[in-house]
């Protein structure tokens, strides 16, 4: 089985760490659990990340992004190129599509 790298991007994190100050106040067993299971997902990508669906949108570029859902309200947004694969967006598909990625 072929396996990937994986990157992720500044940006990504950046998001993460908005993510965690948003939901830490609240409830920090919910945020810790969240971003275990979002970087688990993430990890994943190693294997077989050209089996997932394309993310196509008019103002994307056709078949270049592709998405993994994680955590029942979050798209991991992604793009393959040669054996690494970027991780360039995390999406809360509870918003607002059209300023995404």
């Amino acid at each position: 089985m072929k396996k990937y790298q994986v990157v992720i991007s500044p940006s990504v994190n950046e998001q993460m760490s908005e993510y965690f100050m948003h939901y830490a106040p609240d409830d920090i067993y919910y945020t810790r659990d969240l971003f275990k299971r979002l970087l688990k997902d993430i990890s994943l990508l190693k294997f077989m990340p050209e089996s997932i669906s394309f993310l196509n949108r008019p103002y994307l570029e056709p078949n270049k992004y592709r998405y993994k859902l994680s955590c029942q309200h979050y798209r991991i947004v992604y793009q393959i190129v040669n054996d690494i694969v970027y991780v360039d967006d995390i999406q809360d598909i509870r918003e607002d599509d059209e300023d995404l990625v």
